[in-house]
């Protein structure tokens, strides 16, 4: 195009960009024309992303343009400089160039030439895209004619290349291939002239950026190639879904990642030379000034925006231990209210109480948390008064914003708390939908004594150790005094319903009474309050946890999440409902939603973890499973499934042992379990029968498709070791304890396929295959995805020890197909499939796989 310099405007009296234009482009007039027209609609975008365009004109013969100048280096200039950009930084960038594409782009403005070189970072970190409107005005058919290419090849879209016209999924597209750069540190493509380059962009799939750097995430990897896309149907088709995704992605990075430094310009070297001269003669009272009008600017300097937000846990000043439970069920009140504002993230009770007691500042807190910022208080209570006195903090600068106190009766205690969200809404400039207000202003009165018992419910029912029997069933004795003192008392219902759906899904009570309850009382919550959302959520447990009845929860707990979009219990139960629907990728989505709200949950990691191992996306899983470690390495759970995938991606027995051996000591059945696994794949069978023998319990059991007597195990090593008859003694011994468990449980699909593998043990051939297809049907895949295909992999190890290869073959190649625990690696590990090893079929499978 030409030179650009720095020039004063003695009109406006500040600097400017003046680009002057090469005589040949110059001395076309239709050219100088169609600059004129875009122009026109270049110079009506006012955005803080975008240059702005000013005029075109001529002195002395001479075009050029006018342009804001933006003191700064371009965004290759800093590529250059810095090599890759860390993954915030990148991201930071590329939402920045969206939200100027939007907005051009709504104007019917396209670059057509969008590259770093025209993206420029000023002095505060800030991107800035410039030479809008300059691409189209060349206006060249093709990247051949006259020698023109119109865009830049490394960042040409397809389109582009073949010489049609370019839209703002053009623009898409080079912004695609630049966030690759930044985080690569190299184009996708590369060649030795213009014309290779652009038509690899017609022709060849992009690489996968993790290919280069290993450490962007997954899902930013497939927004880079979605971008990329060849057919611009499939791409991102408006610049604002492409800055939804980033935004999703950029709150799981680190708040310091984000921006990039300040850049020193020429200009602000010169400066600092002179005022290296300035202190040499006196320059301490400047010094001074400076330091005072820091201090007003952090006094009173503008507020950044805040999105996000994490109550700590209310300290109790009553002086009582025992009123612990009161200022926590105050905390999580808070929370509860907060969450119900949309534009809000507000992290969860799970998280936030792991500060408890922390002697951490408040910015390391907020980093940990990833919140902009941070309220902490205080909560007494003194006879039937509640005091709750709160503070809002900006977290990066740990700068109280507000502070308030507010008292009243007990009675009035749902009053007082949404009087708190409420004005910490206020206090952080979030606009509330008419439906948000509604919710935050109830005032109706509840029973002190009532409240109370609701607060100790809720302290048993949502503590560390709210699964075990003895904690619910306390919860529902305190819940049921709750509505028994307040008939009226709709809240407490909802939390009664979901103790008693709970208790039946753990199978601590599998009555129908306790259903029976678990809907009779979510049904009174509704007859009082019938738009509760509380009640709808409890409703989806019901249908969840006592019915399976997934479709009928999902619609529950949908309207539950218009009402409380950040309560990570209706995501949780979302995410694991949609994996039971084989919704894998769904479930992923909902959990990483669930792990941003409590992102000190180490549950959470590992279950994402599980989901993208039964998707077979095993190197996803293990950095979650790894997250999970970092955030409590005491757990068993993530050692547990980081072995079982090892098996699965690499059948890496190895690894699978260190890890199993870095695992906390546990002697509980799934662990012993894990154990037996990894010597029977060693084929240490000696090992195996040393750790049965030392397992206190008859059976082991885990997960939701593992029963399994010792015995059982007993008589598969025996038989592995060509030891018939203790084979069949340790078969029969599994036989009796399973056929007793039968006639107690004889739903549970878990015992038929035992019990199935041990008929085949011990040759009863039909009776095996009708034990083993009962646990099919009863666990169907259709009905739950996630431990259906056990049972068809148990289906099989009995067509294979029947001597049924073809039907055993036909089980495994079904489940080759779908997701689930089995891969090539496993077949190959698994000594069960032995007999197997010279069928073709079987061969064949492990070739194609």
């Amino acid at each position: 195009m030409g030179k650009v310099y720095t020039v004063f405007d003695n009109e406006i009296k500040e600097k400017v960009a003046l680009k002057l234009l090469k005589p040949e482009i110059a001395a076309d007039e239709n050219t100088i024309e169609r600059f004129r027209n875009e122009l026109k609609f270049a110079r009506k975008i006012s955005h803080r992303n975008v240059c702005r365009m000013y005029d075109l004109s001529k002195e002395e013969g001479t075009h050029y343009i006018t342009m804001e100048y933006v003191p700064g280096e371009d965004l290759k200039s800093t590529i250059k400089r810095v090599g890759q950009l860390s993954v915030g930084k990148a991201i930071s960038i590329a939402s920045q160039v969206c939200e100027g594409l939007v907005e051009a782009h709504r104007l019917g403005v396209v670059h057509r030439d969008l590259k770093p070189q025209n993206i420029m970072i000023d002095r505060e970190g800030n991107a800035r895209i410039m030479d809008f409107g300059i691409a189209r005005s060349l206006e060249a058919k093709g990247i051949t004619d006259a020698g023109v290419i119109i865009g830049t090849p490394e960042y040409m879209s397809p389109e582009q290349v073949e010489g049609k016209e370019a839209d703002g999924r053009s623009d898409i597209y080079s912004l695609g291939v630049i966030l690759y750069e930044m985080l690569t540190g190299r184009v996708p493509f590369a060649g030795d002239t213009p014309l290779s380059i652009a038509v690899k962009h017609k022709t060849e799939a992009p690489p996968d950026p993790r290919e280069v750097n290993a450490h962007i995430p997954e899902d930013l990897s497939q927004v880079i190639l979605r971008c990329m896309e060849k057919n611009k149907e499939k791409r991102y088709q408006k610049a604002e879904e492409l800055l939804s995704e980033l935004s999703k992605i950029e709150k799981g990075v680190p708040t310091t990642e984000r921006v990039l430094p300040k850049i020193k310009t020429e200009e602000e070297k010169v400066v600092k030379i002179k005022w290296k001269r300035s202190l040499l003669y006196g320059g301490i009272a400047a010094l001074l000034i400076l330091l005072i009008i820091g201090g007003i600017y952090l006094l009173t300097g503008r507020r950044e925006a805040i999105n996000s937000i994490a109550v700590l846990p209310l300290e109790n000043l009553s002086g009582d231990p025992e009123q612990e439970y009161f200022a926590d069920g105050m905390t999580d009140a808070l929370i509860s209210n907060l969450a119900k504002i949309e534009q809000l993230t507000v992290i969860s009770r799970t998280s936030v109480m792991r500060y408890k007691g922390s002697d951490k500042s408040l910015p390391e807190i907020a980093r940990e948390l990833n919140v902009d910022s941070v309220v902490e208080g205080t909560v007494l209570r003194s006879g039937q008064r509640v005091r709750i006195t709160a503070q809002l903090i900006e977290a990066r600068r740990d700068r109280h914003l507000w502070a308030d106190s507010y008292e009243r009766n007990l009675s009035d205690i749902l009053t007082l708390q949404n009087e708190v969200a409420r004005a910490i809404a206020r206090e952080i400039q979030v606009k509330l939908t008419p439906q948000e207000e509604e919710r935050l202003a109830v005032t109706r009165q509840v029973n002190p004594d009532a409240y109370q018992a609701y607060l100790r419910g809720m302290d048993y029912a949502r503590g560390p150790d709210s699964y075990l029997e003895e904690n619910l069933r306390l919860a529902v004795q305190m819940f049921e005094l709750a509505v028994k003192l307040d008939p009226n008392f709709a809240l407490a219902y909802t939390d009664l319903s979901q103790a008693h759906s709970e208790l039946y899904h753990l199978g601590h009570d599998r009555t129908e009474k306790r259903i029976s309850e678990a809907r009779k009382t979510v049904d009174q919550a509704f007859e009082l309050q019938p738009e509760l959302p509380e009640a709808h959520m409890a409703l989806g447990y019901y249908y969840y946890w006592c019915h399976k009845e997934y479709d009928r929860a999902l619609e529950e707990l949908a309207i539950a999440e218009k009402g409380m979009p950040n309560n990570p219990r209706i995501l949780k139960a979302i995410a694991f409902i949609r994996r039971r629907q084989g919704s894998f990728q769904a479930a992923a989505d909902s959990l990483k939603r669930t792990f941003e709200l409590s992102p000190q949950d180490s549950s959470l990691p590992s279950e994402l973890g599980i989901t993208y191992m039964w998707m077979r996306r095993y190197s996803e899983a293990e950095r979650y499973y790894d997250r999970s470690i970092s955030l409590a390495p005491n757990q068993v759970t993530a050692y547990q499934i980081k072995a079982w995938n090892y098996w699965l991606w690499e059948g890496a027995t190895e690894r699978a042992r260190a890890t199993l051996e870095q695992m906390p000591q546990k002697s509980d059945p799934l662990s012993i379990y894990l154990w037996v696994q990894q010597e029977l794949f060693e084929r240490n069978y000696q090992a195996v029968l040393d750790r049965l023998s030392s397992a206190p319990m008859e059976s082991l059991e885990g997960w939701e498709t593992i029963f399994i007597p010792k015995a059982q195990l007993a008589g598969l090593i025996y038989q592995l070791m060509n030891e018939p008859e203790l084979a069949r003694a340790s078969y029969d011994a599994a036989r009796i304890l399973l056929e007793r468990e039968v006639r107690q449980r004889p739903d549970d699909a878990r015992i038929h396929s035992s019990l199935g593998i041990v008929y085949a043990g011990l040759g009863r051939k039909e009776e095996a295959i009708r034990e083993g297809k009962l646990a099919v049907e009863l666990y169907s895949i259709s009905k739950d995805a996630l431990g259906g295909p056990a049972h068809v992999r148990d289906l099989s190890y009995i067509y294979v020890m029947v001597g049924e290869y073809d039907a055993a073959l036909d089980q495994i190649e079904y489940l080759l197909s779908i997701p689930c625990l089995l891969s090539v690696q496993m077949l190959r590990l698994d000594p069960r499939w032995d007999p197997l090893r010279n069928h073709p079929r079987f061969q064949q499978l492990l070739e194609e796989n």
